[in-house]
């Protein structure tokens, strides 16, 4: 009886030799009522064996619409909580086309709508086509005046090149020779997207960074049998 008393007096200490640790780094996952429920069974098993602890700090669990702390502090460090970066899409290639974009809420949708103007394109009044060796309505009559919107703009292409010594061409020539053809109601809002396609997917045209389009040998093959 004397032995158990000794042992005992020595687990719960005197006045003279009594000690005080720190028992961390045990993770509980589960509802927080099951977290709650294992903290106060492990607290209570370690103040029977004599342990002093300090009271314990659970982490709240985040419910559906709760802001998320932007960081938890602990005693082995901070534990921050990193926030979805938005990026903005890029779309296209061109310097003309996109001048400026907005977010829009639309109804029914899950998600905002981003929507996009484009650039107006400049009449060229330096360029006088009047002086072209070929009259551009007349050009495009052996073409069959075509009108469809790749078979115009490549056939424009050729047109300055072979009749107004003008390799290089940008979507400012396209809109001044719709112009002066009395075609500036038919040209597209997304006007850029037709000469990206005659590049990318018929290898009609060709484009160096930073410069206009050039025609390629085939667009000339192209245009030569237009009309035919």
């Amino acid at each position: 009886m004397a032995k158990k008393d000794e042992e005992k007096a020595k687990l719960q200490g005197n006045g003279n030799n009594q000690v005080q640790g720190f028992v961390f780094g045990i993770n509980l996952k589960g509802s927080e009522a099951v977290v709650m429920e294992g903290i106060k069974a492990f607290t209570h098993a370690m103040t029977k064996s004599g342990v002093v602890l300090t009271a314990p700090v659970v982490r709240p669990s985040l419910s559906a619409g709760a802001p998320a702390p932007a960081a938890t502090t602990s005693a082995v460090g901070t534990e921050e909580i990193p926030q979805p970066e938005v990026t903005d899409a890029v779309v296209g290639d061109e310097d003309e086309e996109i001048q400026d974009d907005a977010v829009t809420e639309e109804p029914g949708n899950s998600g905002p709508k981003r929507t996009y103007t484009f650039k107006a394109p400049k009449f060229l009044h330096e360029l006088d086509m009047t002086k072209a060796s070929k009259p551009l309505a007349d050009f495009m009559a052996e073409k069959g005046n075509p009108t469809e919107l790749m078979d115009r703009y490549i056939a424009i292409g050729v047109w300055l090149k072979d009749h107004m010594q003008t390799e290089e061409f940008t979507i400012n020539h396209i809109w001044t020779a719709y112009s002066l053809l009395g075609w500036k109601a038919q040209f597209p809002e997304n006007h850029s997207q037709t000469l990206r396609d005659l590049k990318s997917k018929k290898n009609y045209l060709t484009k160096e960074k930073g410069a206009g389009y050039k025609v390629s040998w085939p667009g000339e093959q192209y245009v030569t049998k237009m009309g035919a």
